[in-house]
């Protein structure tokens, strides 16, 4: 019996761990717009003490060259114009006075693949700090755009953090993250390597004294190394990206750019690396409009909240951006036979749709067929399903002057099927109590989608677009003069104006994003404004909070989660208790 205890240890152990002990090929999204190759990354083993990288699976990977083409640092491709470095791999007069330039789409130093492009500005963080190495990162414009028609390059994705709190944490302890470089592969070792060369470390904790003897600042650094040490970046790899990759998107993000060390792959020092998560604010200040957008990873465990395909999100429905294909799984059109798409919502449920009363307030389904078209991003194709409304229920104080209660519910006449990954639920907010009356904050950001016209008046947008507002003070004037019931209500806007929701976007949902969960929930409705996107006027919306336990009450058990349950990694670990059960009986037949 001890024997099959051993055994039965072991295959579990094995089942735990079976990601760990094999050479992994890390799949990449198609649809990706960032953080994918052109050939999956294949690890095998742990730059000192690492392995070539498979050609062109890091497409990205940038090499500072001086003139004669000598390497000297690492880079990552931020957009088609930028790049992201480590500020001490430029701030030397020698580099900053004379012009250098990056090779990209090329994984060996030798060649003359790729493409090689001069630098025409750097901009160095203005708090650098070159003995404690803080806040160790600068970004070079080019004088010419990167041609991304090479499929050997691509762009890195942002991780997608807007909690000061997660930000300074991320990424967390223990955490699986890859280096890329062409560095030394031994301490004070003589050559570069001449291929591009990857190393799999782990984020360790400060409080360690492999990584507390080294760091200076834990708030904007983190540790990273393995625990025997000969695994580490070493010179040459400076400025290269330290990366993690997201198993639901299929997708890489930056988390560090490669600082500092003392020596390379020593046993009792861990490698420091710039946290690029507190600085996406500076990066953004610089890059503008032109960088890709913030990916928003999503719990995998997730039942709502969460898509097939990542959030990616770059500008500001009107001066919106159309959004990535199936990231928006809950989004509904709303359709009649005579005039087609007439208004958004949201599924909260297999068989109950959530919209906005003034959508519904002349309608009846005796007369007229509603159908609620989900799974799809596109008006007018045949993808996604089409499910009939059976039945309306407007809030019983919908106020047809005022638009307070602005919120209404559909009963689809069958379940929507969610066997496929482009179909989910959105979910409600975690409130409760007073705090329903002011969620969402001043200040917050919250994305619009929809169908609806891109300016006043005009034709409603064939695609899904996305818009990034940030909530409004009621006290401010373009709140103020708009809003009638700021406990049922809330503003949301930009300044300046240009981006608003509009005509045709009614009744669809505003959203937040929580880092905390990694999932979206519903914070709004959007329910009317003055024109669209006008700077002395911000848009209205319901405000969801407030309403949870009259949607509760009409949705009853039909399968409705609010932001947070059942979020735990039930399902995975559910499957792994069951292969060890299965290992379990096996063992005991074998030995009965």
């Amino acid at each position: 019996m001890i024997h099959q205890v051993k055994l039965l240890f072991f295959v579990s152990y094995i089942l735990f761990n079976q990601y760990s002990i094999e050479a992994t090929i890390f799949s990449c999204n198609t649809f990706a717009s960032c953080g994918c190759s052109r050939y999956n990354v294949d690890i095998n083993a742990r730059i000192i003490g690492g392995e070539p990288a498979v050609n062109h699976s890091w497409g990205w990977a940038v090499s500072l060259r001086v003139l004669n083409e000598s390497h000297f640092c690492g880079g990552t491709i931020l957009s088609s114009e930028y790049i992201l470095t480590a500020a001490h791999c430029v701030d030397d007069p020698e580099i900053m006075n004379y012009e250098f330039k990056v090779a990209v789409g090329t994984d060996t130093l030798s060649d003359n693949n790729g493409q090689r492009i001069f630098v025409s500005n750097i901009f160095i963080h203005p708090h650098w700090a070159s003995r404690t190495k803080e806040n160790d990162i600068a970004i070079l414009k080019l004088k010419n755009p990167i041609m991304f028609s090479d499929r050997n390059i691509a762009k890195i994705c942002f991780p997608s953090i807007n909690d000061l709190s997660i930000a300074i944490e991320y990424p967390l302890v223990k955490t699986s993250l890859v280096a890329i470089g062409w560095g030394y592969t031994t301490s004070n070792g003589e050559l570069l390597s001449d291929n591009l060369k990857q190393v799999t470390v782990q984020s360790i904790a400060h409080q360690e004294t492999k990584c507390a003897n080294s760091i200076n600042n834990i708030s904007i650094q983190f540790c990273a190394a393995v625990t025997d040490g000969n695994k580490d970046t070493c010179e040459g790899d400076s400025g290269g990206p330290l990366m993690y990759y997201s198993e639901l998107y299929q997708q890489w993000m930056i988390v560090g750019i490669t600082s500092y060390g003392h020596g390379c792959g020593v046993s009792i020092y861990a490698g420091i690396y710039t946290r690029v998560s507190m600085y996406i604010d500076w990066i953004k200040s610089i890059t503008g409009p032109d960088v890709q957008g913030t990916i928003y990873s999503c719990n995998t465990t997730a039942p709502c909240g969460c898509s097939q395909n990542e959030v990616n999100i770059n500008s500001r429905i009107v001066g919106g951006e159309i959004a990535a294909s199936h990231s928006w799984a809950w989004a509904v059109s709303l359709r009649v036979s005579s005039i087609g798409h007439f208004c958004g919502g949201t599924i909260i449920s297999p068989h109950y749709i959530l919209t906005a009363a003034h959508c519904l307030e002349r309608i009846s389904l005796s007369r007229i067929d509603v159908t609620a078209a989900v799974g799809t991003d596109t008006l007018y194709d045949t993808e996604g399903q089409r499910v009939l409304a059976s039945k309306i229920y407007m809030h019983p104080r919908w106020n047809t002057v005022t638009k307070e209660n602005d919120i209404a519910i559909l009963k689809l006449k069958k379940a929507i099927s969610f066997g496929g990954r482009n179909i989910a639920k959105l979910c409600l907010p975690a409130i409760s109590g007073f705090d329903a009356t002011s969620f969402p904050s001043p200040n917050t950001n919250l994305v619009a989608i929809g169908w609806g016209s891109m300016e006043s008046d005009g034709p409603t947008s064939d695609v899904l677009r996305q818009v990034t507002v940030q909530s409004v003070s009621d006290q401010v004037q373009k709140c103020s003069n708009s809003i009638n019931n700021v406990d049922l209500q809330f503003c949301a806007a930009v300044d300046g104006g240009g981006k608003d929701t509009c005509q045709g976007d009614s009744g669809g949902p505003l959203m937040y994003y929580s880092s905390v969960y990694q999932q979206w929930m519903i914070a709004g409705i959007t329910s009317y404004g003055q024109g669209c996107g006008l700077s002395n006027y911000a848009g209205i919306y319901t405000r969801a909070s407030v309403y949870i336990s009259w949607i509760k009450q009409i949705v009853g058990k039909d399968g409705v989660v609010i932001a947070g349950e059942n979020s735990a990694n039930i399902g995975s670990m559910s499957s792994i208790f069951s292969m060890m059960m299965l290992a379990f009986l096996f063992l005991i037949r074998s030995f009965s």
